[in-house]
């Protein structure tokens, strides 16, 4: 040992010190490429699943995006101006009505709030046909999946009549519609 220290020169040490390195890098490479050859064996097996997943998430998520493209009451939107926008609505043509909220956060779900819109007419007297009530009532729910009607009420308008006699078409009308939203 004491002769191969006395020889040794900077040539030498260079090439000790190369052999030591590229021992150790040789094993950093194998470890490597056997941490590769796991990962493509992994995604080889994993990796059908995986596109079926995604493939899935995507048409889930065009569906969904369609809808929300559709939905006439929008996140950003209150109860108030949808129904609002159907009452002007052609074929509708309600004109002014009278809308009250109310907040219902006792309903089954927890984090989850119904949203109680009265609708009814300005003018109290003021009659309209059941076309034009019905058009009505069936714009509030076409237009919005999370609104449904919960309750109407048709009484007709005009003079009394004898119980005899048959009413015209002309009615006045309330009712209710139900939106049920996440709550904050």
């Amino acid at each position: 040992m004491n002769s191969f220290l006395q020889n040794l020169n900077f040539a030498r040490i260079t090439i000790l010190v190369s052999l030591v390195g590229s021992l150790a890098l040789g094993y950093l490479g194998w470890m490597q490429y056997e941490k590769l050859q796991g990962l493509r064996e992994d995604l080889d097996k994993r990796m059908p699943d995986f596109a079926k997943q995604l493939e899935a998430a995507a048409r889930k998520h065009t569906q969904l995006a369609k809808n929300f493209d559709k939905e006439a009451l929008k996140g950003q939107d209150d109860l108030q101006s949808y129904a609002l926008r159907c009452a002007d609505d052609d074929r509708v043509e309600i004109g002014q009505i009278d809308p009250s909220l109310t907040t219902d956060k006792n309903t089954g779900p927890p984090k989850v709030e119904d949203q109680k819109l009265d609708i009814k007419p300005q003018d109290p007297k003021k009659g309209f046909s059941r076309l034009r009530i019905a058009n009505f009532l069936y714009r509030l729910e076409e237009q919005s999946r999370r609104v449904k009607v919960t309750d109407v009420e048709m009484l007709p308008a005009g003079p009394k009549i004898g119980h005899h006699e048959v009413p015209e078409d002309i009615w006045t009308f309330s009712c209710q519609i139900t939106s049920r939203q996440r709550r904050d």
